[in-house]
């Protein structure tokens, strides 16, 4: 949702929060709130360090950080939870390979013989 001047209206705690944050002159929501947009997704505001060029290379490009950020964690949550599966199932990705080793596939030649 946005408003008339474009800016995209959130909402926390169940109130609305426009670019100046909720009645608070300074515009800071304050520690451990929640934004959600209003298509549905929670997100809280973040502190993230990073190098002073890398930041100002980043800003200079119009780097989304908060769209790298999300990107970036995703995708290395799924290489952990791909690196979990398998060490979860080792023994029997190993049973499986030794029984192909030693018996082959259905489509082998050796079947068909």
């Amino acid at each position: 949702m946005s408003n008339a001047h474009g800016l995209k209206r959130y909402i926390t705690c169940g109130r609305p929060v426009g670019p100046r944050g909720i009645g608070r002159a300074n515009g800071e929501l304050g520690r451990g709130a929640v934004l959600r947009p209003s298509s549905g997704t929670a997100k809280c505001p973040t502190n993230v360090a990073v190098r002073v060029e890398l930041r100002d290379a980043a800003r200079a490009a119009g780097v989304n950080f908060s769209a790298l950020l999300e990107r970036a964690l995703a995708e290395e949550l799924r290489q952990l939870r791909g690196r979990g599966w398998r060490l979860e199932n080792a023994r029997a990705i190993e049973a499986y390979n030794a029984q192909i080793n030693d018996h082959g596939v259905l489509g082998d030649p050796r079947w068909c013989a």
